[in-house]
């Protein structure tokens, strides 16, 4: 799994106008619940927060990787898995958007359409250990449905799969919050801190480009050079093959 991600990667290096690799910043106040709507919505009170943030997107498969500290109650830092020492959270749907139950804190996401969501919501998906937790390697949720993303590995770092549902056109990335651990959306106004997100879509039609990337790739794997220029194996300022050579490895 581990070398298949790499060499994607290396294809989109080699070929960049096939994919799209941005780092998006998640605020703790992304209210992953408002996706889709005009404005952030808080039913519980406490602050709506803020939009969570939009990523426009294929169909397909997406990874992730996450990095950052949100603090979501004025005394709580946690990482994109959220806060590993309680219960977690279980925060009601609003809408056309399920609700959540998991980590509390963590980096999550919903596929949406180009519509507005509207009521009924789909279930909801239980990320605790009584349910699917959150070391799963592949997860295909439903339009509308907020799914758990965390650092985008599982606990024996394996890079995690998200499938993109079929008339899914955007993905919304924030946080869940309520008050007291459940309810309703809201309580958003203490919270501080980000998430940095690194997501990679392949642009439509670019299988066959991206298959090409990697048999490059494996063609122009050469061993690296000794130089006084570059320094000794390093990857800086040398030619595009020799610095996938440093980064890919034998």
């Amino acid at each position: 799994m581990k070398r298949t991600l790499l060499l994607i990667a290396a294809s989109c290096y080699i070929i960049p106008s096939i994919c799209s690799a941005v780092i998006y910043t998640v605020p703790a106040t992304a209210n992953i619940f408002s996706a889709g709507l005009a404005s952030p919505v808080a039913p519980a009170g406490g602050g709506a927060g803020t939009l969570p943030v939009m990523v426009t997107l294929s169909s397909g498969a997406l990874q992730f990787s996450a990095s950052g500290i949100v603090n979501y109650d004025g005394t709580v830092d946690v990482g994109p898995d959220g806060y590993p020492l309680d219960a977690g959270e279980n925060v009601n749907a609003y809408g056309g958007v399920s609700g959540y139950k998991g980590q509390t804190g963590a980096l999550l996401g919903v596929f949406l359409s180009n519509a507005t969501p509207a009521a009924p919501a789909p279930s909801t998906i239980d990320f605790t250990t009584a349910g699917v937790g959150t070391s799963f390697l592949n997860l295909s949720p439903q339009i509308g449905q907020v799914f758990f993303i965390g650092d985008g590995q599982t606990a024996g770092h394996l890079a995690q799969t998200f499938f993109v549902p079929n008339g899914a056109t955007r993905l919304f990335l924030g946080i869940a919050d309520c008050s007291g651990g459940s309810g309703d959306p809201g309580f958003y106004d203490d919270n501080v801190g980000s998430y940095s997100v690194n997501v990679v879509v392949p642009e439509p039609g670019s299988a066959a480009l991206l298959g090409i990337g990697a048999s490059l790739l494996l063609a122009f794997r050469f061993t690296g050079t000794t130089s006084t220029s570059y320094g000794h194996d390093s990857c800086d300022r040398r030619p595009r093959w020799h610095t996938l050579r440093c980064l890919i490895g034998p």
